[in-house]
């Protein structure tokens, strides 16, 4: 057998393994997450059977990329267990092939969950993400202009920055189509704030935003140095600003269902937005590092798979591979936390879990060679 069939061969068991433990995790997950949302299912005006099917497509990329590194690790450990139990990795020693150049043969399977988490992240999951939402709001049959039901409604509200002016929102609802609480502030080019306009909400009509039911705040500078003020109510008013309700949605998301593109665009220094800087800078560079935990898994897999039938039992291979798994998650959530609160940089963040677990994986692999 040459290394290019040994290597065929052990691509298509080893992505067998991983596809089948990842169904079967994604959708025990899905049916958990099933029965926890069956009220807000039958409530739905639809069809029943429709509103379930639909509520479970638009949530399975989420937990499919929930549950991916999870489960290449898992699939990994028992593909390489049963390999080292019925003696082939050691048979395939026996021909003259090193255990690292066997571990090369499993890259093209970890590349490819590489290509497929990414490819999730990116495209699939910001569009799952809203539609989803779309469809909580049109499942409890409410009118949304009369009972507020917000995509985003947080302690703080969302800023954004057009030009020079700056904008605050309270909450977004309908698709981005209605806007609560919004307080623009407008500045000349020194700065100054010259104009504040308040309204209980915003409504997207004929391509156009509308405020309703407030009042505009007039601000001058007199000669002396002083301000004087002037109050104007109204009851509807035409807002001509750039922000669509597309971008609103997208802005009032969190950062893991942003776009790569977008999350670099929001993490540019002029940009005003829900958080800081720092939150999208790391979820930028995670999005960009966070599919390499595909190879990291199987990394960690290697060395103890090939201890089972010499020192240890499965069973307890298996919990030490968990535990490293368990703990790579661990560290990875702390270090992004810090790399948003700005205790990191952004980068270092992203790429210190990546680069310990390596030394990890590869430490266990030449303290299994021993």
């Amino acid at each position: 057998m040459t290394l290019k069939t040994l290597g065929r061969h052990l691509f298509h068991q080893h992505l067998k393994y991983i596809v089948i433990t990842l169904l079967f995790l994604s959708g025990l997950l899905l049916i958990l997450d099933l029965l926890n949302n069956i009220d807000d299912i039958l409530s739905t005006k639809n069809n029943i059977v429709w509103a379930t099917i639909e509520y479970a497509l638009l949530r399975l990329p989420s937990i499919m990329l929930l549950m991916m590194p999870f489960a290449i690790l898992l699939a990994s450990l028992l593909f390489l267990s049963r390999l080292s139990q019925t003696q082939e990795i050691l048979a395939i020693k026996a021909i003259g092939v090193p255990f690292y150049r066997f571990l090369f043969c499993l890259l093209p399977a970890g590349l490819s969950m590489c290509l497929l988490f990414f490819t999730t992240s990116e495209w699939l999951i910001p569009y799952t993400m809203v539609k989803l939402q779309n469809w909580e709001q049109q499942s409890t049959g409410t009118d949304p202009k009369k009972q507020p039901d917000p995509i985003s409604k947080t302690a703080h509200s969302l800023w954004l920055k057009e030009d020079n002016d700056f904008i605050a929102i309270d909450s977004v609802r309908y698709d981005g189509k209605i806007l609560d609480g919004v307080r623009i502030f407008i500045r000349d080019p020194n700065n100054i704030i010259t104009q504040q306009i308040t309204a209980q909400k915003a409504e997207w009509l004929n391509n156009d935003w509308t405020l309703q039911q407030g009042q505009v705040v007039h601000i001058s500078q007199t000669n002396l140095g002083s301000f004087s003020l002037s109050v104007e109510n109204f009851v509807d008013r035409l807002w001509k600003t750039s922000l669509r309700p597309d971008y609103i949605v997208q802005s009032s998301l969190g950062a893991e269902y942003l776009s790569l593109l977008e999350l670099s665009d929001f993490s540019k220094p002029d940009f005003v937005g829900a958080n800081s800087k720092y939150y999208y800078e790391s979820w930028f560079y995670r999005r960009i590092f966070a599919p390499l935990s595909c190879l990291i898994m199987i990394l960690l897999a290697s060395p103890n798979a090939q201890l089972i039938p010499r020192r240890t039992t499965l069973s307890h291979n298996i919990l030490i591979s968990i535990g490293l798994g368990f703990l790579y998650f661990v560290l990875d959530g702390i270090l992004l936390t810090f790399g948003q609160t700005g205790i990191l940089q952004p980068l270092l963040a992203a790429i210190a879990p990546l680069l310990i677990f390596t030394a990890v994986g590869f430490w266990g692999l030449i303290r299994s060679d021993e």
